[in-house]
């Protein structure tokens, strides 16, 4: 299709339904070493790597030990169990992928989790094999809403960032995104999808419902349009 040459999908809180879970488990983790966080407090850290996230955390309110290496370490451990065991998918997660592989472009699952979690939110979904590219910027110098993760992505396949589309339902990714020149459709949470802040984004989806084949050949159709629409010179 000649509208777009790679997609790219999120992981947390846009193909699982992990958000909820990310924060019983920071909580109940947290609580161990003495901070006491409020869900709203786990809130303002989505889609920041979890390393970052207690690095944010200790900086604050310093704990003490453990590190905050190690904290991290443990609650990526709580989160595989976690997911293996209660996971689920997000609204039209799995048809959205199903979807995206008729499309004949390489896709990859970019995701600011480190690979163990995402191998087992794979698995749980059903859905190992279904990228050809797992993405973690979870080694990288930056996770989201740095653009790291996409340029490593976009470098390993040689695709121009303008002609690939991502999916993402945090601020921080779509700022990772878009700061990457990709074309983003954001999926916000219900609570979130009024923030101007998400305005940015390329086009703004209730759910991944509504990706099928012919959303796809819209979205080809709009990103031939704005090529064609810049000026020249």
């Amino acid at each position: 299709m000649d509208g777009f040459k790679a997609l790219f999908f999120d992981m947390d809180g846009l193909l699982i339904d992990s958000e909820p879970i990310w924060r019983k488990v920071e909580m109940e983790v947290f609580t161990g070493v003495g901070l006491l966080l409020s869900e709203s407090d786990c809130a303002c850290t989505t889609g920041l790597r979890i390393d970052e996230v207690c690095n944010y955390w200790k900086s604050r309110r310093d704990w003490g030990v453990p590190s905050a290496e190690t904290l991290a370490q443990t609650i990526v451990e709580a989160m595989i169990e976690a997911i293996l065991k209660e996971g689920t998918p997000m609204k039209g997660a799995i048809s959205a992928v199903q979807a995206a592989s008729h499309q004949g472009v390489p896709m990859a699952l970019v995701t600011s989790s480190p690979l163990s979690l995402a191998e087992a939110t794979l698995k749980k979904l059903d859905l190992q094999g279904a990228f050809a590219h797992v993405i973690s910027a979870f080694d990288l110098d930056y996770g989201k809403p740095h653009p790291g993760v996409y340029l490593k992505v976009i470098e390993k396949l040689g695709c121009p960032p303008e002609k690939c589309v991502a999916f993402e339902d945090s601020l921080n990714g779509v700022l990772a995104a878009k700061s990457g020149r990709l074309y983003c459709a954001a999926v916000p949470a219900a609570e979130d999808r009024l923030k101007p802040q998400f305005s940015i984004a390329d086009c703004i989806l209730p759910s991944l419902e509504v990706v099928d084949d012919a959303w796809f050949r819209d979205c080809a159709s709009k990103m031939r349009f704005e090529k064609a629409a810049l000026p020249r010179g």
